[in-house]
């Protein structure tokens, strides 16, 4: 008798996978499971310090001197008195221009001290004592310099 084909049964499902694969729960062991979240965990602290709490690098800062201007040269210009002046009075007007703050005004037996007007000018009467005199005119400038003029004045009251 001729063979008839015989059916045959697979148990297979219709993603092409044997039934029991289907059916058969997998299961994770806890110490892969607590591996897996602690390395997770590990990795988002690196992501979240490397992003924003690590400050971000910029180039080096170069530091250059800085330039400080160079003062101005000190001037001192008397007007008067000239040098070898003579005068009858005991005393004598000292007037003159400067670009420092602070003029001395010195003589034998005198010493005033006179601060120059915003447009550099300065005067002041200065005391005298019989026959020749010395004075001694220095300005000083807020940056410490100092310019100095000396010239002879000649009081004289019998001429």
């Amino acid at each position: 008798m001729p063979e008839t084909p015989q059916a045959t049964i697979s148990n297979t499902s219709q993603s092409g996978m044997p039934s029991e694969m289907h059916t058969k729960k997998q299961t994770i062991s806890k110490p892969v499971l607590v591996f897996g979240v602690v390395g997770i965990l590990v990795g988002l602290l690196v992501i979240g310090y490397t992003m924003f709490l690590k400050p971000p690098k910029t180039p080096p800062i170069i530091q250059q001197p800085i330039q400080q201007p160079t003062p101005a040269e000190l001037t001192l210009t008397l007007e008067s008195p000239t040098d070898g002046t003579l005068v009858v009075e005991n005393e004598i007007l000292v007037q003159g221009t400067t670009n420092g703050t602070t003029i001395a005004i010195f003589t034998e037996t005198d010493e005033t001290i006179v601060e120059s007007t915003f447009d550099g000018r300065f005067e002041t009467t200065v005391q005298l004592s019989p026959g020749i005199n010395s004075l001694i005119i220095t300005a000083y400038s807020a940056e410490g310099q100092e310019k100095t003029i000396t010239l002879n004045v000649v009081y004289d009251d019998e001429v």
